[in-house]
């Protein structure tokens, strides 16, 4: 078991337990058991009690050997040295491994658990337009600070807190770095092992270099922020996200643009989220093994 900073009593038993947890939900395609408290498009996010506290735990699809976590740490501590070099602050970060019965790795990685009230998206639903206004421009601030460094960024304000009145950003279980060449150093195949295996020669052909592209120019980013306020049931502050982020941008956003970009985006998400059921359902159904991913009811889009 490997840690980076932060919740470092976790112990071995305690995390063998939470393996069991997870295993457990596998094997029935229910996380009954689990305290899931949110879903991104590729893992689960659940809080689990640890004699540090609660933690925010992030399972990592299954890893073959020592060989490819330690790749993935590497990856993962150059991310939270980048983003904290460019001003980004970041919730603190570790990572723990439990061995699997067919010897891959289980893999966490584990932040403590920020208060709910110190989310942006809730910090929003009790904002005036001038605490809106401020918001939006730290985001966009800490999106154009990383702007140019290789280093790329999720910024949707589901992925930010504001603990204590300082902006910090969450989600970096996904490493966006690029090499001198300019080249992803994110291990993809590592991410698409939540698609039916059909699907994922086809997508990392097709989708995975766009995909990726888009976090690493600050327009596509602020737009992709912009129409992710439709998700978290913001929209009312799109006129003001887009007003603020015109200040910054060189070609003018539009709302019409903003509302396209999210429809295109939230039919391929829904689209891969259907096939991924339906894979859970015939792997727990017909094949009668567990699968290893938790998965979202429905998603209010």
């Amino acid at each position: 078991m490997t840690h980076h900073h932060g919740l470092r009593s976790v112990t071995v038993d305690d995390l063998q337990r939470l393996d069991r947890g997870f295993h457990e939900a596998f094997r029935r395609g229910r996380s009954d058991d689990l305290e899931v408290i949110g879903y991104g498009e590729v893992s689960a996010i659940v809080a689990w009690p640890t004699p540090a506290g609660t933690a925010v735990c992030k399972r990592l699809p299954p890893i073959a050997d020592r060989a490819s976590l330690i790749r993935y740490e590497a990856l993962l501590r150059d991310y939270l040295a980048a983003l904290e070099a460019a001003g980004v602050s970041v919730v603190p970060t570790s990572i723990a491994s439990v061995p699997q019965s067919d010897g891959s790795l289980g893999a966490y990685v584990l932040q403590p658990l920020v208060d709910e009230a110190d989310l942006v998206t809730n910090a929003l639903r009790r904002a005036d337009p001038s605490r809106a206004a401020t918001i939006f421009d730290e985001v966009f601030e800490a999106i154009e600070s990383v702007a140019g460094t290789g280093v790329g960024l999720d910024a949707q304000l589901s992925n930010w807190a504001i603990p204590s009145g300082k902006l910090v950003y969450l989600d970096v279980t996904t490493p966006l770095l690029r090499d001198e060449a300019g080249r992803h150093r994110l291990d993809t195949a590592l991410f698409l092992a939540s698609l039916p295996w059909a699907l994922r020669r086809l997508t990392e052909r097709f989708l995975v270099d766009s995909l990726i592209d888009a976090y690493f120019s600050v327009r596509t980013v602020i737009v992709d922020l912009l129409g992710n306020l439709i998700k978290e049931r913001h929209r009312a502050w799109i006129p003001l996200g887009i007003a603020r982020a015109n200040l910054r941008v060189e070609r003018a956003i539009t709302v019409e643009e903003v509302e396209r970009y999210y429809r295109q985006n939230a039919l391929m998400w829904e689209a891969l989220l259907r096939l991924r059921r339906i894979d859970r359902a015939w792997q727990i159904k017909v094949r009668r093994r567990p699968y290893p991913f938790l998965l979202p009811g429905k998603i209010e889009r």
